[in-house]
């Protein structure tokens, strides 16, 4: 598929997204997946820092953040659980919803969290994403919520409430200028790291991110061995089913004003890009593990 969006949320994607049985994301529920003590995550290298400065780009879906070596020229590696093999971090991105709604898009226990996380992998035996994807075993994606305080709580604002944001938003776009030569400093925390997404506003902008920057920061604070395992596929086109799913039960809490400038994002047609998640999809047969 060349052309596609997220107007409708993925429900006028065809070919596989549409006849595909093991399809992503799903509803998750503790009720009705099979609970199962698994061994460890065992994560690699995720503290350490990178050899060089990594891209962070706005690819007019999401935001896309390259993940290399480390300065001991190591990828960074996830293993364990009942994932098949090691796999090799490449890249994670977003998915969100708007100022006025949710964008997650895995459900969980009947609750759809503001944003989700993707870190995608690769299995090692792979040598490419290009190989990987073409392989059931081929990737491996940790999804992680975030979850923003006395925020949509209920579900809607009120119109001083979306004035006031709407304004703020207005404001941080004029902040900084958009340069993929700008070298920044490395963010400590996944608040410092959203604040980065002001400088790749524009549609296929870059910026690069200092390489003391780690993975980890997503991880801190994390309950790691609080999650679901599935096998399903990307999310987006042409929704190969090449992947297994890890998705942490619990969210991270990060606050209001870091999350301002991932609305600010534009796409091709200079429109912000808003609400980039795929409505839930059949589960059919699929076995879902809950670690216990």
């Amino acid at each position: 598929m060349i052309h596609w969006n997220h107007d409708q949320n993925g429900r006028d994607w065809e070919g596989l997204c549409k006849t595909g049985k093991s399809q992503s994301p799903i509803e998750l529920s503790k009720r009705s997946s099979e609970h199962k003590r698994l061994p460890n995550l065992n994560f690699q290298n995720y503290f350490e820092h990178f050899g060089k400065p990594s891209v962070l780009k706005n690819t007019g879906y999401s935001c896309s953040f390259k993940i290399g070596k480390t300065r001991f020229s190591e990828n960074l590696e996830v293993s364990g659980a009942d994932l098949k093999g090691t796999y090799i971090a490449e890249e994670l991105h977003f998915h969100w919803g708007s100022m006025v709604s949710k964008g997650a898009e895995h459900i969980i226990n009947g609750r759809r969290y503001d944003v989700e996380i993707h870190v995608v992998h690769r299995r090692s035996i792979y040598n490419t994403m290009q190989e990987a994807i073409l392989h059931p075993d081929g990737l491996a994606v940790l999804a992680i919520m975030i979850r923003i305080p006395d925020y949509r709580e209920s579900g809607n604002y009120t119109d001083a409430r979306h004035r006031d944001i709407h304004r703020n938003l207005t404001t941080l776009g004029d902040l900084a200028p958009h340069s993929h030569k700008r070298f920044l400093i490395a963010p400590p925390s996944i608040e410092e790291f959203l604040r980065l997404l002001i400088r790749i506003r524009e549609y296929h902008s870059t910026t690069l991110v200092h390489p003391a920057v780690t993975v980890g920061i997503i991880l801190k604070k994390l309950e790691i061995h609080n999650f679901y395992s599935y096998h399903g596929s990307l999310t987006t086109p042409d929704c190969q089913e090449s992947v297994h799913w890890i998705v942490f039960r619990e969210p991270l809490i990060v606050k209001l004003n870091p999350i301002f400038n991932i609305f600010l994002l534009r796409n091709v047609d200079r429109k912000n890009v808003l609400n980039n998640f795929r409505v839930s999809q059949p589960i059919y047969n699929r076995k879902i593990i809950y670690n216990i």
